[in-house]
């Protein structure tokens, strides 16, 4: 067993407390977040941070401590690319793995599908990278039924990048939502049938930072902002003719499987709400989703309410949003009243809150001391 040496990069102290065994030794140092993270079933090498490009980064040797970490553009078996970039705001997870086929591969990933739900949760992103071929990711993917993203890398020239033994090994790669990557999850420490445990115990040390940067803009005013319709249409606003009682605006994919989701809760919940004065608008900010496909999708899954195009992402940037789903709900003076997730579970027979709705009655009732608190969203990140 190897040991635990913490970055050098030290976020602010944050109270935690270790959930599972101590079984490695623990090198002290850095901040109090460090040493809570440190008591975990890890074997964890310092590395740099997450960033915009790869400068200073050759492959030969772990990254630096506080550089920014290689930005990736990876495709999956789908041919839908991914870039770490889109997930800043989130804790990420990026598992290499040597080989979609070897039984300790199918293992971790079985283990990582079982804690998707509570990943959304936290606010954390899994993405598992190998060099193998599309037929044998797809194969996986399939077999266990996967919900996370699996991101080939062909030659391992990613894997290179990070530092990653032989460009192959078996290592997890832990990045915070500021975009510091904090450790570097050696072969050694990962137990691959309870390695979903082990990075959700590991996410705690960022979801403090998630909540603050979600909850930022509550309880201030938000201006207008116009947009193309997706159906052809002439532009339209967030507030429109502003006599609604309060407005809710809907980040929406037309891709993502987590926004998808709620495709049947949606269409019944905004008819309900609109008949008693709440203006609904859902917005599309995915780069890679063209008009025709989402005035398609939003006919299909039966939107009774405007569907804008955020072509650029800066109504996005506008309020704030980093993935889909994610809500945003104002009340009549355009005050932010909450933002984060529509409910509790993308499976609408687990979801034990309902956000959303509880916010919406609140603010009817004239009882915005009911209000729930702002909460991270959990879905996919908005491709740039």
């Amino acid at each position: 067993m190897g040991q635990i040496q913490a970055s050098k990069v030290s976020p602010p102290p944050v109270k935690r407390r270790a959930k599972t065994p101590i079984k490695t030794t623990l090198l002290l140092a850095g901040s109090a977040l460090a040493i809570t993270c440190a008591l975990l079933l890890f074997v964890l090498v310092p590395t740099g941070g997450m960033g915009g490009s790869a400068s200073g980064t050759s492959g030969r040797g772990v990254l630096s401590p506080g550089m920014p970490a290689p930005d990736f553009a990876l495709a999956g078996p789908d041919g839908r690319t991914f870039h770490l970039a889109d997930y800043k705001g989130r804790a990420v997870f990026l598992a290499f793995v040597p080989s979609w086929s070897d039984l300790r591969t199918a293992q971790e990933m079985r283990s990582l599908a079982k804690k998707a739900g509570e990943f959304d949760l936290a606010g954390a992103k899994v993405f598992a990278v190998a060099s193998g071929d599309a037929a044998a990711a797809n194969a996986l993917r399939d077999r266990e039924k996967l919900p996370f993203p699996l991101l080939l890398d062909r030659g391992g020239v990613l894997a290179r990048r990070y530092g990653v033994p032989g460009g192959n090994a078996r290592t997890t790669f832990v990045v915070d939502p500021a975009g510091q990557v904090k450790f570097r999850v050696s072969d050694s420490a990962i137990t691959p049938a309870d390695h979903g445990q082990q990075l959700l115990d590991v996410s705690k040390c960022c979801i403090d930072e998630v909540t603050a940067a979600r909850a930022s803009g509550v309880g201030k005013a938000v201006g207008d902002y116009s947009l193309p319709r997706a159906d052809g249409g002439a532009m339209a606003t967030l507030y429109g003719d502003g006599k609604q009682a309060a407005t809710v605006v809907l980040f929406l994919s037309v891709q993502c499987p987590c926004a998808n989701a709620y495709n049947d809760r949606l269409p019944a919940l905004t008819k309900a709400y609109a008949a008693r004065g709440v203006r609904f608008v859902g917005v599309y900010a995915n780069r890679d989703e063209a008009l025709p496909e989402i005035a398609a999708h939003a006919r299909k899954t039966g939107f009774a309410f405007p569907v804008l195009k955020d072509e650029r992402g800066l109504c996005a940037d506008h309020l704030g949003a980093t993935v889909t789903p994610e809500v945003f709900v104002l009340d009549r003076e355009r005050v932010l009243r909450y933002t984060g997730h529509i409910d509790g579970s993308r499976v609408a027979a687990e979801a034990r809150t309902h956000e959303l709705k509880d916010t919406l009655e609140a603010l009817l009732a004239g009882r915005p001391q009911a209000i729930p608190a702002a909460t991270r969203p959990f879905g996919c990140g908005i491709v740039r």
